[in-house]
């Protein structure tokens, strides 16, 4: 059967988009002058209530922070030094490693022309 606007509408299913929960018109004029919200509805605080709590977590955050450099042992004056030291070490070993691959690839493409020649070679009967 075909769904178009002239069909009946069946108005025992509840309507998911029923705005009945959140309409004002049941609520008082008492409970919507008042700053309490009303049962079961929950608003978000209001910005610049309650303690600030930013300075804390700043506190928290660096402390944090010291203690885990502490566990690597980056806590004093050559840190840095030592942070430029691992990373020109990773550089260096990335390349040291790209120039081995490349050099493996080359002496096996060598070593297949060596085959691919000898094969000839001895396909020719010039060899052997």
């Amino acid at each position: 059967m075909p769904c178009d606007d002239t069909t009946p509408k069946d108005r025992s299913a509840p309507n998911r988009l029923s705005t009945d929960r959140l309409s004002t018109d049941r609520l008082s004029t008492d409970q919507l002058a008042t700053d309490k919200p009303p049962a079961g509805l929950r608003l978000p605080p209001r910005p610049g209530a309650g303690p600030d709590i930013g300075p804390l977590l700043t506190t928290l955050m660096r402390r944090e922070i010291a203690a885990r450099l502490a566990r690597l042992g980056l806590d004093d004056d050559a840190a840095p030094q030592d942070i430029a030291d691992l990373r020109s070490g990773l550089r260096l070993w990335r390349r040291l490693r790209r120039d081995m691959v490349r050099a493996a690839f080359g002496w096996c493409a060598k070593g297949l022309l060596v085959l691919a020649a000898m094969g000839l070679l001895l396909a020719g009967g010039l060899w052997g």
